[in-house]
Parts: structure tokens; C-alpha cells; sequence
């Protein structure tokens, strides 16, 4: 669930935030490599130490879905940033 949280938030802001064509088709792949290097990567990374450590699968399942889910709740938070921006920009 958290994967799909992820890519839709993704896919509402760069739909939301960005007016222009051209401005969605070049940050969308921004967001997706800074959302993949800074909150995917070391949420697998934390669940691979995690497994090495205590060789049970369960704890690595655990960090890996606390990791993802502290990157998709500041993602969804991003998104309902936008949100209420843009409509308190239709409002005025």
C-alpha cells in the first residue's frame, strides 16, 4: 500500500502543482529519483541491516514498511500542500 500511496502522490503532484506540459514531463522524473535515492533505497537498506543482524525475515518486512511509510506520509503531506494551495488560488 505504501508503494501505491507513493507513486500516486507522485502522479497527483507533478498533475496538480504544474501548470505547463513541459514543466510535469521534466520534474515528474525529478521527484521520482529523489523519492527513489532518499526515502526507497534506504528503506530497503535499513531492512537488508536489519536482516543481517537478527536473520529473521519479520523484522526486515517491519523496517522496510516503517521506512516506507514515514516516505509516504511526507509525500501525501506534499501533495495536500498543493492542494490547499491551489484551492485557495481558485477561491481569490
Amino acid at each position: 500500500m505504501t508503494f501505491y500511496f507513493t507513486g500516486f502522490s507522485i502522479s497527483l503532484t507533478s498533475q496538480i502543482g504544474f501548470e505547463e506540459g513541459w514543466d510535469r514531463k521534466l520534474i515528474k522524473p525529478l521527484i521520482v529519483g529523489g523519492v527513489l535515492i532518499f526515502g526507497i533505497l534506504p528503506s530497503l537498506g535499513l531492512g537488508i541491516t536489519a536482516y543481517a543482524i537478527s536473520r529473521q525475515f519479520v523484522y526486515a518486512l517491519m523496517a522496510v514498511s516503517i521506512g516506507m511509510s514515514l516516505v509516504t506520509g511526507a509525500m501525501l503531506n506534499l501533495t495536500v500542500d498543493i492542494i490547499r494551495k491551489i484551492e485557495l488560488k481558485e477561491l481569490g
